[in-house]
This record gives C-alpha cells, structure tokens and sequence, in this order.
C-alpha cells in the first residue's frame, strides 16, 4: 500500500525526491534488513542456549517459541 502511494505521488516534483531517495537507498536498506536478521536470529538463539535448559517450561524451551518470544518482546517495546 505505502509502495503504490509512493509511486502515485512521483509526479510531483517535491514529493518525487522522497521516492527517488528511497529508490537509490533500496540496496542499503535492504542490507540492513538482512544484517538485523541475522542480529536478531543469534540474539535468539542465544537466548534459547543460555536459558533453554534452566527454565522447566516456557517460552526458551525451543528455538521457534524463543524467536517467536524475542519478537513479540521488541515490538512491545517499540509500541509502548
């Protein structure tokens, strides 16, 4: 939805400079979404290492509930 609005406003000669500048970031962007995966992933795995064999049950007993705990945790926070 935001990709069409920002094509839709490309006519304009302002507002064309936000989707030009968005375009010649793209690769950048998208390399950081991809290092802040990988980040993220580790951050989780480690979690699940380190806390996954003290805890009798919870969301560190797997890998997927403990990426899926990591997750939901970070978008609270963004949130609140």
């Amino acid at each position: 939805m935001l990709l069409i609005f920002l094509k839709s406003v490309d006519f304009h000669p302002r507002l064309g400079v936000v989707t030009h500048t968005l375009a010649v970031a793209m690769n950048d962007i998208a390399h950081f979404f991809v290092v802040l995966a990988v980040v993220f992933a580790v951050y989780s795995a480690l979690g699940h290492i380190i806390l996954g064999g003290q805890l009798e049950a919870g969301p560190w007993q797997s890998l997927p509930a403990t990426l899926f705990t990591t997750q939901c945790t970070g978008a609270r926070q963004v949130i609140q």
